[in-house]
């Protein structure tokens, strides 16, 4: 898995009669706490990112910021409307994926500084702007506690230097959502696609 990353993809369009009590690997624990959530979707992302983690990080455990971390593995996960992804990779790594939707100046102005708030031509640009410094930042370990424009997204495909640190991020449009990841090391990466498919109890 040197220099690649590893995206196992959820639909959960494909699951129209998605049967949250026989999903397998979840825990009594995961569904109670995923049944707090009065949106049907915000229960189902959470369900599946625990699905993620219990399936391919037995031992993760969260920080502090909330970002999940495990002694054995580098991963992360995101979600955004119907898509949940877990990524893997041989060093940290942090994924950001967002539905592009209208933006407006105000805040297009309020997550970049100048010189991104000009590359910014297009709500396409804005989602890779904000999924760049998202998955930057997720990478690290500290999620934004920054000033946002301080974090910096462009270029929005290659190196970057934060908190005295190296970083390599790669940026894509996978159907209608602009998709982010970033790498604790300064080399390009490959990106493996895989469509995972829900396991459920019998």
């Amino acid at each position: 898995m040197e220099n690649e990353v590893m995206l196992h993809i959820v639909d959960l369009n494909d699951y129209p009669d998605f049967d949250i009590d026989s999903l397998s690997y979840v825990t009594k624990e995961d569904m109670m706490e995923a049944k707090r959530y009065k949106q049907l979707q915000d229960l189902q992302q959470h369900l599946v990112s625990q699905y993620f983690k219990r399936k391919y990080v037995p031992d993760f455990y969260n920080l502090p910021s909330g970002k999940p971390i495990s002694h054995t593995k580098c991963f992360n996960i995101s979600h955004s409307h119907n898509l949940i992804i877990y990524a893997e990779a041989d060093v940290n790594v942090g994924i950001d994926i967002e539905l592009v939707k209208k933006s407006d100046d105000r805040i297009r102005k309020y997550i970049s500084n100048d010189n991104e708030f000009e590359f910014i031509k297009t709500d396409e640009d804005f989602y890779r702007i904000w999924t760049s410094k998202e998955s930057l930042v997720k990478c690290y370990g500290s999620g934004i506690v920054d000033d946002v424009k301080s974090i910096p997204a462009i270029p929005i495909n290659g190196r970057k230097f934060y908190k005295e640190e190296k970083f390599y991020t790669r940026n894509l449009k996978y159907n209608d959502f602009i998709l982010s990841i970033t790498i604790n090391k300064d080399e390009y990466f490959e990106i493996n696609f895989i469509e995972e498919e829900l396991e459920f109890n019998k």
